[in-house]
């Protein structure tokens, strides 16, 4: 593994989720599940561009794949309503 992919890996493992559910009010989520990575994934983006089309590519994705059950990849069902998926 690449040094680059084992820092991002490294950092999205042992980050506080704390921060993310205090600032974006987003559901408590299982850590264990993709959902929480995600979000991770979703502000630190935020923070380095605030522009950035993660949140609309992620929605593109999971319509695109209407089969997958995001439930159990750790989606509260109202996820697409929390503040950290409209900025």
């Amino acid at each position: 593994m690449p040094i680059g992919s084992f820092l991002i890996v490294f950092i999205i493992n042992n980050f506080t989720i704390t921060k993310v559910v205090k600032l974006f009010k987003i559901t408590k989520t299982d850590a264990q599940r993709i959902y929480y990575r995600i979000c991770i994934i979703k502000y630190l983006l935020f923070t380095v561009s605030p522009n950035n089309q993660f949140s609309q590519k992620l929605k593109l994705l999971l319509a695109e794949y209407p089969t997958i059950d995001i439930r159990a990849m750790g989606f509260p069902a109202d996820w697409k309503n929390e503040p950290l998926w409209k900025t």
